[in-house]
């Protein structure tokens, strides 16, 4: 197992060079968002600080290719401001595809991204999770990613 997180940690490293790491929102109204990886391969997820325009990019999460059970990881994200998610599906050295949207967080709830495919279609499905059964969220919108580097300061989404 750790052989395995030393691999992502380098993949990760090489991929996405000096790209920082998310901070929870220490805001006591957060919403909650896990990020479920339902797929064997190897996944780049993004948030940004500015999701309207996806500036500020920052890594949330990402798996090295595994084989059996869904992995999760659950982060604090502030309420009432357009949140944008991207995932970067990674085949050999290559990204094979991406999948953009953005939501609208309400304060205090819970949220599931859902990520399974790969090669070549990958999928992202925002949930709202209140205690009933997962249901897509409302307020999610497609996003185009347009995005080639790494640089934080100009719009990567349309």
């Amino acid at each position: 197992m750790r052989l395995r997180h030393a691999l992502l940690g380098a993949v990760l490293l090489a991929l996405t060079g000096c790209v920082k790491n998310w901070v929870n929102s220490t805001r006591e109204d957060a919403a909650t968002l896990a990020i479920v990886f339902e797929t064997e391969h190897t996944v780049l997820v993004s948030g940004f600080g500015d999701g309207r325009d996806c500036r500020n990019r920052a890594i949330l999460a990402g798996q090295a290719r595994q084989e059996g059970r869904a992995a999760r990881s659950e982060f604090k994200i502030p309420p009432a401001e357009e949140f944008t998610v991207l995932a970067q599906f990674v085949v050999g050295r290559s990204w094979s595809c991406n999948t953009a949207a953005s939501f609208m967080p309400k304060p205090r709830a819970s949220y599931a991204v859902v990520l399974h495919g790969g090669v070549p279609v990958c999928d992202m499905k925002i949930l709202r999770e209140d205690g009933r059964a997962p249901a897509p969220e409302p307020s999610v919108r497609k996003r185009e990613w347009k995005g080639t580097g790494w640089a934080s300061s100009e719009a990567q989404c349309r």
